[in-house]
């Protein structure tokens, strides 16, 4: 089960479930969920602990494997927004 999933079943936001975690913060468990970055060690067996299981080493790499072979679907996958690099340097 991919963590965002589980979070969501949990009715966590980010900030809740990096709160659960605590040496995690919000915004690196978004990456983590979608496969920007894989956790560290520690940081997967703090997912494994904290959904009993559920969530495994192996969710995490599946989901890197995905952001690698498409960031942008992987993106998509959990709703995240993405802005393309041209539209970014426009806006600043």
């Amino acid at each position: 089960m991919q963590f965002r999933d589980y979070r969501r079943k949990m009715g966590w936001t980010l900030q809740a479930a990096a709160e659960r975690m605590g040496t995690i913060d919000a915004s690196t468990i978004a990456r983590h969920e979608i496969g920007r970055c894989l956790p560290r060690a520690e940081e997967l067996l703090l997912y494994e602990q904290l959904t009993g299981g559920e969530v495994t080493a192996q969710d995490f790499i599946a989901q890197r494997q995905l952001f690698n072979s498409n960031p942008a679907k992987a993106r998509k996958r959990v709703g995240a927004r993405t802005i393309d690099r041209a539209k970014k340097g426009a806006l600043a």
